[in-house]
């Protein structure tokens, strides 16, 4: 059915019980409906493994389900305390085809409510509640009971304006085949979204208790390219939304995703030697290192995308952070000694509507990472331009920061 394992409970004097696993769905076919999962997700939302997905996520605050979009009913809508909208769509499918189907339909909510503010949310989480029109801000008030709710509105409008949202997809059955999205996500590339498939299983603990196990299938990764656009030179720095085979939660991949990022440590050298390293091994695509002027504002990401085929290094800023223009700017005006110093040629990116900073060294394509001599020079590319781009960086960063303090 898929590459689940069947959970084992031993109890305080060594005896251990093996869990089976229960169909989800209606009738004969399963013990749950659709219905009874979405409930449940709407009920525990750190269920969800939504941080594997976008690690600088905040905390899900569930606002309401059914909730229409002027294209049909979303399943749940979650917020965070930052203003960013999680939609949510539970699918019990058999049929193949229905994956792309539900895909399609909830791209088409996110698109739909690009064309929102504050108040259109509002007041649709006000019908689907039947609880008013301040149900959402006194909602999330009693969640976060020290709720900026200035900043707060702001951020459900800036998501709202650049379709920066968190969409799921949970179900049973689900089969990733991500290459065959690719291009079809593509076309909502005026989007930010983040998109996941999630596989959910469920198993009988005693006569009424179920467990409830989740796992990535596939999730959007945030490539970067340059594309030329005249033969003077001139480059854009564009976002692409590629669908990444994750399958994280699985033993064998996460082992791959540690193993590969392993290799990759013991291979990296940091002149720096102020640079601190994580503590783990990412189990996923990318690899973080923290700047200053603090722990998820800035970093550096080292990823692999094996759908695409390619794999490079980056710095970014976190949406949060508030003076991202302001070090984007200063940065960039020492470009031409940065690049200089380390030798490589960048890529520059300010998004001007969110201030989303990209700077980026060149990639490396493969075709295969299990090749072993592939997987080397892949590895010693990653872990010279990560060198590269400490030295470039971390310390530029430090002093901009010691300024503002």
């Amino acid at each position: 059915m898929s590459g689940f394992t069947q959970p084992l409970i031993i109890a305080a004097q060594g005896s251990a019980t093996v869990l089976d696993r229960i169909p989800l769905g209606q009738g004969a076919e399963g013990a749950f409906p659709e219905a009874w999962l979405q409930d449940a997700l709407f009920r525990h939302p750190r269920a969800l493994p939504v941080r594997e997905i976008d690690p600088h996520i905040g905390e899900l605050i569930p606002v309401c389900t059914e909730i229409e979009t002027g294209a049909g009913p979303a399943d749940i809508l979650y917020v965070t305390r930052t203003g960013q909208l999680v939609l949510v769509e539970t699918k019990l499918w058999r049929n193949p085809e229905a994956r792309r189907a539900v895909v399609a339909q909830i791209l088409d909510y996110a698109k739909q409510l690009t064309t929102w503010g504050f108040e259109d949310l509002a007041r649709e989480a006000a019908a689907a509640t039947g609880k008013g029109p301040e149900y959402l801000l006194s909602h999330v008030r009693a969640a976060v009971p020290d709720l900026d709710e200035a900043a707060f509105v702001d951020g459900v409008n800036r998501s709202l304006k650049q379709g920066d949202f968190l969409l799921l997809i949970v179900g049973d059955g689900i089969r990733s085949g991500a290459e065959a999205l690719v291009g079809f996500i593509e076309q909502y590339g005026n989007l930010r979204f983040g998109l996941g498939l999630i596989e959910v299983a469920a198993y009988r603990i005693g006569d009424k208790d179920v467990l409830l196990l989740p796992r990535i299938l596939a999730k959007t990764e945030v490539l970067e390219r340059t594309v030329i656009l005249s033969s003077a030179g001139t480059v854009e720095f564009e976002q692409v939304a590629a669908l990444e085979d994750a399958e994280v939660a699985g033993a064998d991949q996460a082992s791959w995703f540690q193993s590969f990022w392993g290799e990759f440590r013991q291979a990296l050298r940091l002149d720096d030697a102020k640079q601190p390293l994580p503590m783990k091994l990412p189990r996923t695509t990318n690899f973080y290192l923290y700047l200053p002027p603090g722990r998820n504002l800035v970093w550096i990401s080292t990823y692999i995308a094996q759908s695409a085929g390619e794999a490079g290094v980056y710095l970014t800023f976190a949406k949060a952070f508030e003076r991202s223009r302001d070090y984007y700017d200063r940065l960039k005006a020492q470009r031409e000694d940065i690049e200089r110093g380390i030798q490589l040629e960048l890529s520059w990116e300010l998004n001007p509507d969110t201030n989303k900073v990209w700077i980026a060294a060149p990639r490396i394509t493969f075709s295969d990472l299990n090749d072993p001599g592939q997987r080397q020079r892949v590895i010693a590319h990653l872990a010279d331009h990560t060198n590269r781009l400490v030295n470039a960086f971390r310390h530029r960063l430090e002093a901009l920061g010691n300024e503002a303090g």
